[in-house]
């Protein structure tokens, strides 16, 4: 690559004389490439390959020179608006890790990041004016999108879905469904022709891991509806229930939590995890790996979700007229302990 010569020469004729402040257009001279090009570079933003990337970033450092301007992000503020239970001192890892993700990028990126619980009230609204862009976490509702698209700022939406046919708006989400398909299509593989799943919200997200499990399993494939907030007792009563009807020899649970109470559960009842049931878990939290047995789990990078959203809201700052973007996140199946082949197959 000739590169670095052409860096070399370009900015010692810039250097000769008297020190001066430069600006974004000198870098791209320097490096041959356009100015937009050095500021999708210097706000980390996304679409520039890794070799143009530091191309860019070795002419600015070549100059060492005082920057007339920073080298950021046109975007001073962005705000993130969720659901009050996401945002409280309940709130579980997974959505801890994921605004982990948007904070840490908007540091490195210099924007001012502000939290705030969805609402009508008059620190939103100030907060509202103040944001040059908004990021909707784990909002599906329809008339909370519309009202967000309404606002004429750049939104994303992080952890939801729009309609499938709504290109309007950027969306940046896990492959809950390709996670579904995953995990059933791994338990199949063990040998499990009876596999249930347990859906612990009604959330469009969470729909998505089952319809993924239902591609593998057929529509036919048993879901029990168990709210996080399900005693083990009333648990063991549900899964006695199941069990009786489908002899189910698997389970997939739509999160971790609800995959671990599932074992405590099956304890109750005297059946031992993976002897008797195998079990996988959906996010991959860090219970996962400390239950007993550790826990089988489809793994989402959830501080990578968080970042990805952040990028792409920069990105639509910068450009309000590209096509809507929808990004999908792949998933990882994490095997440990809680899943085998079922009994009689393992013996046969």
């Amino acid at each position: 690559m000739q590169y670095a010569s052409t860096i070399e020469k370009r900015s010692r004729r810039l250097k000769t004389g008297m020190a001066r402040k430069i600006r974004q257009s000198e870098i791209a001279r320097i490096s041959g490439v356009s100015v937009s090009t050095v500021s999708r570079v210097m706000n980390g933003l996304p679409g520039i390959s890794a070799e143009v990337r530091e191309h860019v970033q070795r002419a600015a450092e070549s100059l060492g020179l005082k920057l007339e301007t920073p080298l950021r992000t046109i975007a001073s503020s962005v705000l993130v608006l969720a659901p009050m239970t996401v945002l409280s001192s309940h709130a579980g890892q997974f959505h801890t890790d994921i605004l982990s993700g948007v904070s840490r990028a908007a540091g490195a990126a210099g924007v001012s990041l502000t939290c705030m619980p969805l609402g009508d009230t008059v620190e939103t609204e100030s907060a509202l004016a103040r944001a040059d862009g908004v990021i909707l976490l784990s909002v599906d509702t329809r008339e909370t999108i519309e009202a967000a698209q309404r606002l004429a700022k750049p939104v994303v939406l992080l952890n939801a879905l729009a309609n499938a046919d709504d290109d309007a708006v950027d969306v940046v989400l896990p492959d809950n469904f390709g996670g579904g398909a995953k995990a059933c299509r791994f338990l199949t593989e063990l040998g499990h022709d009876r596999i249930a799943c347990l859906m612990h919200s009604e959330r469009e997200t969470i729909k998505e891991r089952f319809a993924g499990a239902r591609s593998i399993l057929g529509d036919g494939a048993p879901c029990e509806y168990v709210p996080l907030s399900l005693s083990v007792d009333d648990l063991s009563g549900k899964l006695k229930a199941l069990l009786d009807r489908t002899g189910f020899t698997a389970l997939l649970c739509s999160n971790d939590i609800t995959a671990i109470a599932a074992m405590q559960a099956l304890g109750r009842l005297g059946l031992s995890v993976p002897g008797d049931v195998s079990i996988v878990g959906f996010d991959d939290l860090p219970p996962a790996a400390l239950s007993q047995p550790p826990l089988t789990t489809i793994r989402i990078d959830r501080e990578a979700l968080g970042g990805a959203a952040f990028r792409q809201l920069l990105a639509r700052i910068e450009n309000h007229a590209e096509p809507a973007m929808r990004q999908i996140l792949s998933t990882e199946l994490v095997e440990r302990h809680s899943t085998a082949p079922p009994a009689q197959k393992a013996q046969s």
